[in-house]
């Protein structure tokens, strides 16, 4: 289907820029500034867009800048900003005669307006510049309603507690390192072998190389191929233009000519050493990365040296990925800072990276390609540390273990970089937005999560949750141990910090006590609470799923009805026993007898259910009966259906329903615009364009139940895998079945949907008739959003 758009985390910082007439956006070709553009034009921010890369446009514009500037309707976007130097001087003449707002974002893939007015900006004083960087994972990570916490403001802020997180595999750090966070490269439209995503990098950096980003710049492609071979065989190295001169032949001058014109087209970046101070930085030897850790590796294989083979490289090009994310991370920070490298020339103590902000704290990062850090690994932090300050500092591994080495100094998994998850501490709110947990965990204590919806029991006096608790005190009074409820007494719209600790409350609980009402299935928050529990109750290995009927849910409402989540979870129910209650909770009132004999009929329920998980063996031990497992599918037989039959069909209903979708659109269009304009149209001319559009409709929801049908097929799979593969030997098949199905998901990757449904639904306040029609399409976009959603919770668990 077609591409959808990811939000930048840079979006984040522009309204901080919107006082400036002018707006430079700069970063390396391809990188995505022309869809972070664009983007925003569709959202209504920018009036016009103009690209130079149109050679037609490109003329215009050189023939006369001002005349053509003066033309576009402002705020207006100037892409490819560079390729006519004289723009910048038009534009500031331009925006001198204009009020005091923002006029232009200018785009560039090599540096904006600096060539002209004897090398000095025009529009200094003017303007703002702000550059993109490759994808941060935190970018790739991200849901698109949420907004995108920056690595920086973390490291410097976020509360730290000793806890374990997901440690990464060899293969999943080659994986990254190898597709960096360029789009082509991370997000390909078809997954790319090894082969293929090398002959990639390989011809991109090549054509980026050949192309003349400045007008007049003289750049010999042989000459810059050579140096930036060189300096990346060395990744994160300390540039010496001498020494890298003799072993090229050329002299010093023109090795750091040749690398100031790569950074300026965004290949390379240079960290200067803080131990001389920020003044002096600049004149100590610099040490240089790869903006993209893609091209490292491909220069590295193409010298004979593959990452996956070689450890002292993967650990090299481990540090490169990290400044990489540390760098994306600058544009959106609310900690303002400065990205350097720490090193003592006479005792050779050093640290990778460090941040200095504008209060003059200093957090360093030490990156080792080890799953435990060693007392050694903390010698350059110590140093950094009695080298004027440290505030915090890092060392991140490759293992789980999150825990406190030294006096601000922690052990840091890299996981914790790769998913903003990963940070679920919050700071203490002061407005009673936490998680309530009524009863004090013990060890081994069993945690139950209350999924309810807030309005339900606002409507019912309260009367959800007390139950919930007066379960819990039963359960107590049977078992003669707690039970630890974790029970959300707010709502849930407070930002992602609080997402994040509900996602990490849902992830530790044992059990999910669901109170299931109409408005439960319908809910956004309670579905999502369901599916992710039950994703991650498969790697846990038992059934802790515990649904308590509260009211009829109206599974067949048209509304619902053809969903695929709430399909998931009316089957899962199905599949599970429903907590039976002697009389409707609503009918009860709480402190009476048959309240409480009610709630203890459920603890007992609950008791059977704990007690057949306390006496489960782990997973890697589990044997089930012959009987129970001959006729089940083994983890070779499950990935070969789901990669020969389940994921062709998945994507084979995903094309007819885009293309059913396309036509539907089509005519939709042809027919409304062919009305006349200026008047609202008879109704009866509207009946006529829906029963001329009925076939397509139909079509369409036939499609769209062939295309629900097939995903729950497929997710039937994957939550076999994940429960295979909870024995150790099999986990490693997780990753790969990962990478597949995220290329798959392409196909599901639509933004005509909304803008479709919003036109539908408006008409259809106008007259009846297209009702059916406004139906049909809501239930494609639930259908799209379910699936979106099921596949995001799937991503976290297949790894």
């Amino acid at each position: 289907m077609s591409f959808r758009y990811r939000n930048r985390g840079l979006q984040q910082a522009l309204p901080q820029h919107a006082s400036h007439k002018v707006l430079i956006l700069e970063g390396r070709r391809a990188v995505g500034k022309s869809s972070l553009v664009r983007h925003l034009q569709d959202q209504g921010q920018y009036r016009s867009y103009r690209s130079l890369n149109d050679p037609a446009e490109r003329a215009r514009a050189a023939a006369e800048p001002m005349r053509w500037l003066e033309g576009l309707a402002r705020p207006a976007i100037v892409d490819e900003a560079q390729l006519v130097p004289d723009l910048t001087r038009a534009a500031k003449e331009l925006v001198d005669r204009l009020p005091e707002e923002h006029q232009l974002l200018l785009t560039g893939s090599a540096s904006v307006g600096r060539g002209t007015m004897a090398g000095s900006d025009p529009l200094v004083g003017r303007s703002t510049r702000l550059r993109l960087h490759p994808f941060t994972s935190f970018e790739l990570t991200a849901s698109p309603q949420r907004t995108i916490p920056s690595l920086i403001d973390l490291l410097f802020d976020a509360p730290l507690e000793t806890s374990e997180l997901r440690a990464l595999t060899q293969r999943h750090l080659v994986a990254l390192v190898r597709t960096g966070g360029m789009p082509s490269y991370c997000l390909p439209a078809i997954p790319l072998t090894r082969s293929a995503l090398e002959s990639r990098v390989r011809s991109d950096t090549l054509a980026l190389l050949g192309d003349q980003l400045l007008p007049g710049e003289r750049l010999d492609v042989g000459i810059a191929q050579a140096v930036l071979d060189a300096v990346l065989r060395i990744p994160g190295g300390q540039f010496n233009a001498t020494r890298l001169g003799q072993g090229l032949d050329l002299d010093q001058r023109t090795v750091s000519r040749y690398v100031q014109l790569l950074e300026r087209r965004f290949l390379l970046t240079q960290l200067h050493n803080l131990r001389a101070g920020v003044a002096r930085a600049s004149r100590v030897m610099p040490k240089v990365h790869a903006t993209d850790t893609s091209a490292t590796c491909e220069v590295l294989s193409r010298s004979g040296h593959d990452v996956a083979d070689s450890p002292e490289a993967l650990g090299q090009v481990l540090e490169s990925w990290v400044v990489q994310q540390l760098m994306g991370s600058l544009g959106w920070t609310e900690v303002p800072s400065q990205l350097f490298y720490w090193r003592d020339n006479k005792t050779g103590d050093e640290v990778d990276a460090v941040l200095l902000d504008g209060t003059g704290r200093r957090v360093g990062v030490e990156v080792k390609l080890a799953s435990a850090v060693a007392p050694k690994d903390l010698k350059g932090l110590r140093a950094l540390r009695d080298n004027g300050g440290l505030h915090r500092g890092f060392v991140v591994h490759t293992g789980s273990a999150m825990e406190q080495l030294d006096e601000d100094i922690w052990a840091l998994p890299l996981s914790a970089l790769t998913d903003p998850s990963a940070w679920s501490s919050t700071p203490q709110s002061t407005t009673g937005k936490e998680i309530i947990t009524v009863t004090a965990p013990a060890p081994d204590t069993p945690s139950v999560f209350l999924s309810y919806v807030h309005n339900d029991d606002e409507t019912f006096d309260g009367l959800l949750v007390s139950f919930a608790e007066q379960v819990a005190k039963a359960y107590q009074t049977e078992t003669g141990t707690s039970l630890e409820l974790i029970v959300d007494r707010s709502s849930i719209n407070w930002g992602e910090r609080w997402r994040n600790r509900l996602t990490t409350e849902l992830a530790r609980a044992n059990f999910l006590l669901a109170m299931v009402t109409p408005s439960y299935i319908r809910s956004k928050v309670c579905r999502e609470e369901f599916l992710e529990f039950r994703a991650g109750e498969a790697t846990k290995g038992h059934d802790g799923i515990l649904a308590l009927l509260v009211k009829d849910p109206r599974w067949n409402r048209p509304d619902v009805a053809g969903d695929p989540g709430v399909a998931q979870i009316r089957e899962t129910m199905s599949e599970r026993q429903w907590l039976t209650l002697e009389h409707p909770l609503e009918e009860l009132e709480v402190g009476t007898s048959q309240f409480r004999r009610t709630a203890q009929a459920v603890a007992k329920a609950l008791a059977k259910r704990v007690d057949a998980f306390d006496s489960a063996p782990p997973p890697a031990e589990s044997t089930s009966e012959a009987s129970e497992q001959d006729d089940e599918d083994g983890l070779l037989e499950l990935q070969e259906r789901i990669h020969d039959v389940l994921m062709p069909r998945f994507t084979a209903r995903a094309s007819e329903f885009d293309q059913a979708l396309r036509e539907l659109f089509q005519d939709f269009t042809a027919k409304f615009n062919s009305l006349p304009q200026g008047r609202p149209p008879q109704s009866s001319t509207l009946t006529s364009i829906t029963h001329r559009l009925e076939p397509r409709r139909t079509h369409l929801d036939e499609t769209n139940s062939a295309l629900s049908a097939s995903w729950r097929d497929l997710e039937k799979a994957l939550d076999q895998v994940v429960r295979t593969a909870t024995h150790p030997a099999a986990a490693e098949a997780l990753p790969s079945l990962r990478e597949e199905l995220l290329a798959v998901l392409h196909h599901t990757e639509h933004v005509e949907l909304e803008t479709i449904s919003k036109r539908v639904q408006a008409l259809a306040l106008m007259s009846r008739s297209l009702k059916p029609l406004s139906r049909s399409v809501e239930a494609a976009l639930q259908t799209f959003r379910s699936i979106e959603k099921a596949a995001e919770l799937w991503q976290r668990h297949l790894r």
